[in-house]
């Protein structure tokens, strides 16, 4: 007796559906004035998601049809007969459902909750035999697994699928482990994520609680790799630019000083220029400061770099103005105010390298500030003549100090002081 085979993938998700198939053997026979009507397969079985049955002598072939309890009716599972070969060595049918994507909503099932049947018809040829009587039915399986996704990334950051029917949740794996489930939306951004140097494979598998998971999709990677550090790291003689080497796929870069990250400000991608501010440099201590510099990547397949090389930095102080003096030119009443005497006087002193300007100050012996002014920096040596209005005679402390840009990694001097008398 020939024995028919067709399999059962997924066929209560999808139909209709058409089918694959090996050819079986099949019977001529003579041409009786009135048809004979062909014998109801028998003992259809279901064994590994297989369908099987007897084969039926004389059929030109099968017509599987799906029947659901409470209604009437077979709906055929493909609208055409499953066709045979002469093959007289060929004693078995194997078919397998290919879906074409029309769900059984469209015919108003419930695909969770409504018990499925399966019968089979042999199909005469209409001269000699007619078609038989629909086999005895056979349950469908309870639970039906989801169809596997196709898995695919874009840009490295966003991994898509394609959506299941009656899937409510997608599990996706990385390397092989569950890492995160997803609602029934076919798209994982990847782009915040932190991922450390390697490779990493994705997958996703579709679930719904009364079905049976669908497979394992295809596999997806991306590779992780970390930025090279910044190179050729220099700064200015005042300390105030720091500059280096650019760096492929960075989108930003951070300064460190003594390895820690200097305030939260970010140098974006293709400047490779660090300007140290007076609102920035907050490097009041004198001493040698480690510069380094980080490049961060502009995906999530580019992690930040290590530090780069060092780079001193040394805050020192500027040194004090030497040779200061002060030239007595005259001494006069003061033309307006008959208490006042105008000292005319020059004060010189040596210019401090690195200099911004000088602070001086005149103080009377008793103890009066007389004077205050900020001079500005000249290139050879350095001279002050002005006129002092003064109360009364007596000794006049001068202070000087030399004054650093702000921002800068120098600092201002100590005050050197000399006196004259009046």
């Amino acid at each position: 007796m020939k024995k028919f085979v067709f399999s059962l993938l997924a066929f209560a998700v999808i139909v209709p559906m058409a089918f694959l198939m090996t050819g079986c053997g099949g019977n001529g026979g003579g041409t009786p004035p009135e048809p004979t009507q062909l014998n109801a397969p028998i003992n259809l079985r279901i064994e590994n998601n297989k369908l099987s049955w007897n084969a039926v002598e004389n059929t030109n072939g099968y017509s599987v049809a799906l029947q659901i309890d409470g209604a009437n009716g077979l709906l055929p599972i493909h609208p055409q007969p499953i066709a045979i070969t002469n093959t007289p060595y060929i004693r078995t049918c194997e078919l397998a459902f290919k879906l074409h994507g029309m769900g059984f909503n469209l015919y108003g099932i419930d695909p969770f909750e409504r018990t499925f049947y399966i019968r089979v018809l042999a199909i005469g040829d209409g001269i000699n035999y007619s078609s038989s009587a629909a086999s005895d039915r056979i349950e469908a399986p309870s639970k039906f697994p989801l169809v596997t996704p196709t898995l695919s990334i874009e840009n490295d950051d966003l991994l898509t699928w394609s959506v299941i029917p009656f899937a409510t949740v997608y599990t996706v794996y990385k390397n092989g482990v569950e890492w995160q489930t997803t609602p029934a939306h076919p798209a994982l951004d990847l782009s915040s994520e932190k991922f450390a140097v390697g490779n990493y494979e994705f997958t996703v598998r579709a679930s719904r609680p009364t079905l049976l998971p669908s497979g394992i999709s295809n596999s997806v990677e991306i590779q992780v790799a970390q930025l090279q550090s910044p190179q050729s790291v220099n700064i200015s003689n005042d300390g105030r630019t720091i500059t280096w080497s650019p760096v492929k796929d960075a989108s930003n870069y951070a300064v460190y000083v003594n390895g820690v990250r200097h305030t939260n400000q970010v140098v974006d991608a293709g400047v490779t220029t660090y300007i140290f501010s007076a609102s920035n440099m907050n490097l009041r201590t004198l001493g040698t400061y480690d510069i380094q510099i980080r490049a961060f990547g502009n995906h999530i397949t580019r992690v930040e770099s290590e530090l780069s090389p060092v780079a001193s930095l040394v805050i020192e102080q500027l040194a004090t103005p030497q040779n200061l003096s002060v030239g007595v030119n005259a001494i006069t009443p003061n033309e307006t105010e008959s208490t006042l005497y105008d000292a005319d006087i020059t004060i010189t002193w040596d210019s401090v390298q690195n200099a911004h300007l000088y602070r001086i100050r005149l103080i009377h012996s008793n103890g009066n500030n007389i004077a205050t002014i900020n001079h500005d920096l000249r290139i050879d040596g350095e001279e002050l003549s002005t006129v002092l209005h003064l109360q009364q005679q007596g000794v006049v402390t001068v202070e000087i100090t030399a004054l650093s840009w702000d921002g800068t990694r120098f600092r201002d001097s100590a005050v050197s002081t000399t006196q004259f008398t009046i």
